[in-house]
């Protein structure tokens, strides 16, 4: 993708990408939306190791979060939940 669009995508972001170009192909007429979850740097050990270091620039943006407090929040796994906590994030 970079070559194209000159953005690498992170891994859970490629596994998302892979899955829509075959749920494309089947169901051509369906809309699609992608969440991506990260930038390429969350997975930096991953990335420098396939691209080399250095490969992977982090934009300000990203980098003056690295010594912000991590939050998380708990899920269902389930699409209600899911559904039911996006929908509260547009909002």
């Amino acid at each position: 993708m970079r070559e194209t669009t000159g953005y690498l995508i992170d891994p859970h972001g490629a596994v998302g990408y892979l899955a829509a170009q075959q749920w494309r192909r089947d169901s051509p007429e369906d809309e699609m939306v992608i969440l991506e979850t990260a930038h390429p740097s969350k997975f930096l050990d991953v990335m420098e190791e396939e691209l080399g270091s250095g490969a992977v620039e982090i934009p300000e943006r990203l980098a003056c979060l690295a010594a912000r407090e991590k939050i998380a929040i708990e899920l269902e796994a389930q699409e209600g939940p899911f559904l039911d906590w996006l929908s509260g994030m547009i909002s």
